[in-house]
């Protein structure tokens, strides 16, 4: 074996010195792109914007850190077939869709679906994953502290808290947080259970405050899906404890909570009217319903009387019938078959995880998801964007937590070259 080497072999020898410059790029690309997903939780507990502009900058680093590095850093989840079922079944609806309704501009909201995938890659360490739920839970306790300062301040002219675009989002992010701020106080390290209570108290109380009724059964339910995989035996207190809280609460509280039974009552009797039209829109578009566009005007050919005392929106405030309405049987069974899917990986997620604080704040993470399909059966919440962003985000960091996610790449570790060469 001639161990001379000639100047040219020298120079393909020392090769992967010479590319370390390309690797510092690519770990600052990496680096970046973990600062936008932990942005996320960070701006979507109050803005809209910010939120988009830190997942519009988070899919540019994608694209240049692939092309940079020669291989993305996206992971499969184990919703991706629910994905795709969806998103064909959404353009199936808007291909389909009645003139009222055919506008395809609700499909951007497909574009969302990817920021599961950058996630489920960039949260693959155990302890990124930690902080960024950390970071959910704590950005939105100190939305809610702020807001409600603000509101119990300077409440004239205003009924509900809120810190987003309407009470029903701002209450729809809550109940997301406050399942696993309570978890992490109950069953998490130590160490960190005082903050975690503090934050479960803050968003207890922002939550009464902005008077969504669907939000506030959507917590109990979330809480009791808890309790029943933690400590079934502990549901027998629910009622009490319930009954008490009831008793403690101001009278304004109390009568919010009973008006739910109360069909006669305006906002009841709306949304009994408005699941009654939504069955009508689909039994005459049984397959691929109506389409994605604002309902409003379909409501109004459905509903002669609709005009003077109802309230008429552009959605059903019900995410079941509001798919089957929009979007047909086609699109019902590709949306159950996509909450399944997503079940599965929050049910799963850092259940096996040997991090304490990670297990209790994904053990509380199932509760935040059933809060939401809770809520989901009196309000259309996964059409609010910022629950969907969080929903989707929530997808990507769980399915880390599992371990079952295959990436292409580590956006933040370096690809390895060998120094040796053979002769």
């Amino acid at each position: 074996m001639n161990v001379d080497l000639s100047k040219r072999q020298l120079s393909h020898a020392t090769a992967p010195a010479a590319s370390l410059p390309s690797d510092r790029a690519g770990r600052a690309l990496g680096i970046a792109l973990l600062a936008m997903l932990y942005a996320v939780p960070l701006t979507v507990t109050w803005s809209v914007a910010g939120v988009h502009i830190a997942i519009g900058v988070a899919f540019f680093l994608v694209l240049v850190h692939g092309l940079w590095r020669r291989a993305w850093p996206l992971a499969r989840t184990d919703a991706d077939l629910g994905f795709a079922a969806y998103a064909l079944a959404a353009c199936i609806a808007v291909l389909f869709a009645v003139d009222a309704t055919s506008d395809p501009i609700p499909l951007k909201k497909l574009a969302l679906i990817p920021l599961a995938h950058v996630a489920a890659a960039v949260f693959m360490h155990s302890h990124r994953a930690r902080t960024a739920l950390r970071l959910f839970v704590f950005a939105m306790a100190a939305t809610t502290l702020v807001a409600s300062i603000e509101f119990l301040l300077w409440r004239e002219g205003r009924e509900r808290l809120q810190a987003t675009s309407h009470y029903m989002t701002f209450s729809g992010l809550m109940i997301l947080a406050l399942p696993m701020a309570a978890t992490a106080a109950a069953i998490g390290p130590r160490r960190p259970r005082l903050a975690y209570a503090a934050a479960a108290l803050v968003l207890g109380g922002g939550l009464l405050l902005t008077f969504t009724r669907g939000a506030w059964i959507g917590i109990v339910v979330g809480l009791c899906a808890v309790i029943a995989r933690l400590r079934r035996r502990l549901l027998l207190f629910v009622p009490p404890v319930l009954l008490l809280l009831f008793l403690a609460l101001p009278s304004e509280f109390q009568d919010r909570a009973l008006s739910s039974f109360d069909l006669s009552f305006g906002p009841n009797a709306d949304r009994i009217q408005m699941w009654r039209v939504g069955m009508s829109m689909w039994r005459e578009n049984p397959w691929t319903g109506v389409g994605l566009g604002d309902l409003q005007v379909i409501y109004n050919d459905h509903v002669a009387n609709a005009a003077e005392d109802a309230r008429v929106y552009g959605h059903l405030h019900n995410i079941w019938l509001q798919v089957l309405a929009s979007m047909g049987l086609l699109g019902l069974v590709a949306f159950a078959w996509l909450i399944f899917s997503i079940g599965r990986i929050f049910w799963r997620g850092g259940a096996r995880s040997r991090d304490p604080e990670l297990r209790a704040l994904a053990m509380g993470a199932w509760g935040s998801f059933c809060a939401f399909l809770t809520m989901g059966l009196f309000e259309w919440n996964f059409g609010d964007v910022e629950v969907t962003i969080t929903l989707y985000w929530f997808v990507g960091v769980l399915q880390a937590l599992a371990g079952t996610g295959t990436t292409s790449c580590s956006p933040t570790r370096p690809v390895r070259t060998s120094s040796k060469s053979a002769s």
